[in-house]
């Protein structure tokens, strides 16, 4: 019998919630337990009522962004950066859903991003802030 194995961590993050756990054994030679899918297990987990994801906001590295908008292609899915300023990310052949903002700081693109971001919220719609820096709030601004 498999017992679903969860941690509970209080925000929004949920480890195990879409992921394959692996149980805890009792030796020591082999660390990881058979895997315990937890997937669609607990219908408060996993909401029927699911939004898309319209545009991710970051990578604050070139390479980050490279790697995130190889990802985000596939599934159609709009990325714009403040901090990216590989070359390779100009090329709209292999990367169309990417977007990229240069200046010299935060606040000057903050105003930009915040209308576009506002306006997505308003039309039901997720966008994911990727920052190393302390992001404001859009309703502050």
């Amino acid at each position: 019998m498999y017992l679903v194995h969860q941690i509970r961590i209080p925000g929004d993050i949920l480890l195990g919630g879409v992921f394959p756990v692996h149980t805890k054994v009792s030796n020591d030679e082999d660390p990881c337990g058979e895997i315990s899918e937890t997937r669609d297990n607990n219908p408060q987990q996993m909401s029927r009522d699911r939004k898309n994801v319209a545009a991710v906001v970051g990578g604050s590295y070139s390479s980050v962004s490279v790697q995130l908008a190889n990802l985000l292609q596939l599934f159609r899915i709009a990325q714009v950066s403040p901090a990216s300023t590989s070359s390779d990310l100009s090329d709209k052949s292999r990367f169309k859903f990417f977007a990229r903002m240069a200046s010299e700081s935060w606040d000057r693109n903050n105003a930009k991003y915040t209308e576009g971001v506002k306006q997505l919220a308003a039309e039901g719609a997720i966008v994911l802030m990727l920052s190393s820096q302390k992001v404001p709030d859009f309703n502050e601004v």
